[in-house]
Order: structure tokens, then sequence, then C-alpha cells
């Protein structure tokens, strides 16, 4: 694995870095690009959540009024956002990105590291919110497809329970 940084990293770690020194719509423009960072990873909830904190703060300084341009771009951004989430294969690849990022959190530890009394309060909240992550697309995935979760999670715990 090479030592070099994703160059994508660094610039998502330097706009981050940028959003506590800006304001207005310097601020919005930031929350932009990182909502083009976060679609291309497909991470299109936290797309849509920085495309939703961009556009409040084009309302607060007037609207559509004073950004027409810069709006209709966060609507048109908005708008493929909630199209990838209506897709099953998107979600599925989503779910499985997800898995990886929570599995990522295990990575290095021993299997007693792992258990919940030996975790940092820092770890055992990434891990929380990586479950969490994978828990939103597989709700949505269910959703989107008609699945009763509730139903399916028990028909497969009587086809396990009759096979094992």
């Amino acid at each position: 694995m090479s030592a070099e940084k994703n160059p994508n990293d660094t610039r998502e770690q330097e706009l981050w870095e940028r959003i506590s020194t800006t304001e207005g719509a310097d601020r919005a423009e930031v929350l932009d690009e990182l909502s083009h960072l976060a679609y291309n990873r497909n991470k299109y909830n936290e797309c849509l959540q920085l495309i939703e904190s961009s556009l409040e703060i084009y309302y607060k300084l007037g609207g559509a009024h004073n950004y027409l341009k810069e709006m209709t771009h966060l609507y048109e951004g908005k708008a493929h956002c909630l199209d990838n989430l209506n897709r099953p294969k998107n979600l599925a690849m989503a779910i499985a990105g997800e898995a990886g990022e929570l599995v990522a959190e295990f990575q290095w530890l021993k299997a007693e590291e792992s258990i919940r009394g030996a975790l940092s309060v820092e770890k055992f909240r990434d891990i929380e919110l990586e479950v969490a992550d994978v828990a939103i697309y597989l709700l949505r995935l269910s959703d989107v497809l008609g699945i009763d979760l509730a139903q399916a999670i028990r028909k497969k715990m009587d086809i396990n329970q009759a096979r094992f």
C-alpha cells in the first residue's frame, strides 16, 4: 500500500478546516464543495446534509433573490443525491462501504480489546456511528424494495434454526 495521501482526502481536510474560518456565502461554497466530495464517495446522506446546510445559509442571506445560480446548483445536486438514494444497487453498495468502515474500526484491535468495556469512549462513539450508517442504508433499501424487515428477519431465523 502506498504511503502517499489521497489528494481528495487532503482537499477534504482543508475544506473542513476552512469551515471554522468562513462565514456567509464563503461558508456555503465550502459546504457545496464538500457535498461534491461526499457525492463522489457515494455518501448521499452526507451530501444531502451538506447541501441543506449550504441552502440554509443562502436563505439567510436573501435566498434566490441574491443567490439564484448557487441555489439552483444545490437543488440540482440534491435531486441527484435523492435519485441515487432510491436505487437498490447504490443502496447495497453503500451498505457494503459502510460495513467496510465499521470493520476498519476493529481492524487493529485484539478480540479482547473489541468488547464494549475495553473500548475508549471515542472508539465506541465511532463504532456506534458506523453501525448507524449501516442501519440507515439497510432500512432505506428495505423500504425501497418493499421488504418487511422484521418479517424477513423472522423468516431467516426460522430457516437457520431448521438448518442447524
